[in-house]
């Protein structure tokens, strides 16, 4: 049971990154200000008002979606190692691998 809760929150990882990508290189630039301004806030710097490490990574995914490898670099410099990263370890969990 265990184990089967892990595969489905990783492929849930797996497609919140895929549909940031769809967003930011499919969806209107209202979706995309919406979603940069009023998306997933960062818990940690709501509560401290310090950002962590990965601040900038709702932003970085839009960009990268819209083919912006400067812009995403330029939000956060670890965006696209990152997004491949979870890409690719949420679906090899999800595989069961």
């Amino acid at each position: 049971m265990l184990e089967r809760l892990g595969r489905l929150a990783a492929a849930g990882w797996a497609a919140c990154v895929a549909v940031g990508l769809a967003a930011g290189g499919l969806g209107s630039p209202e979706l995309r200000a919406t979603l940069a301004e009023d998306g997933p806030g960062c818990p940690l710097r709501a509560l401290t008002r310090i950002p962590c490490a990965f601040c900038g990574m709702t932003r970085a995914t839009l960009a990268l979606g819209d083919g912006d490898v400067a812009g995403a670099l330029a939000l956060h410099p670890l965006a696209p190692l990152v997004l491949v990263a979870i890409l690719g370890l949420s679906l090899a969990i999800a595989a069961g691998r």
